[in-house]
């Protein structure tokens, strides 16, 4: 049996906002990217990327030194993600002249 299992992550690279796919399987992993626009993306929007527009995307393989370095990557705990998303969020304002 071949279990895919997919992910789905977005990420605001500075002017624009961008939806990476990620599919595994048990033998490959595969990435594919879509740029979403300058303003924030809503929902109904994802919706239709995931469902109507799936099965066009263009996925990469990716390189078996990408694979280890992917691998060796350590899974940061959600809590301290989120702390960190708070900080940042706080730090950038100022009220300074």
């Amino acid at each position: 049996m071949n279990i895919i299992t997919g992910h789905l992550t977005i990420v605001f690279d500075p002017s624009f906002y961008k939806a990476i796919f990620e599919r595994k399987t048990q033998n490959s992993y595969e990435v594919a990217q879509v740029v979403l626009g300058p303003s924030e993306p809503k929902i109904p929007l994802i919706a239709e990327l995931v469902i109507k527009k799936w099965s066009k995307l263009r996925f990469y393989q990716a390189t078996s030194a990408f694979k280890s370095k992917l691998e060796s990557v350590a899974r940061v705990n959600p809590k301290r993600l989120q702390r960190l998303a708070r900080k940042s969020m706080t730090a950038s304002t100022s009220s300074k002249a």
